[in-house]
């Protein structure tokens, strides 16, 4: 691989927009703890993440006001 491929990755791939980010020590600190575990033959453990949202009743009153606001015009 030479320079001009890793430059085009680097412009190109979403993985690779982690890097350039601020908090890119972060996102390579936690990679590398936990794929490195895998690859040592550590089990695959899911992490839970609590997601937090409008409700399902809420998003459908949003969907039906925005149809009705697309018939409007």
């Amino acid at each position: 691989m030479n320079l001009d491929d890793i430059d085009r990755l680097w412009q190109r791939r979403a993985a690779w927009h982690l890097l350039r980010v601020p908090s890119a020590p972060l996102v390579l600190s936690f990679l590398g703890r936990h794929l490195s575990g895998l690859a040592r033959g550590a089990e695959f453990v899911p992490i839970d993440l609590p997601l937090r949202g409008p409700a399902a009743a809420d998003l459908g009153d949003h969907f039906d006001a925005a149809r009705d606001w697309a018939d409007f015009i």
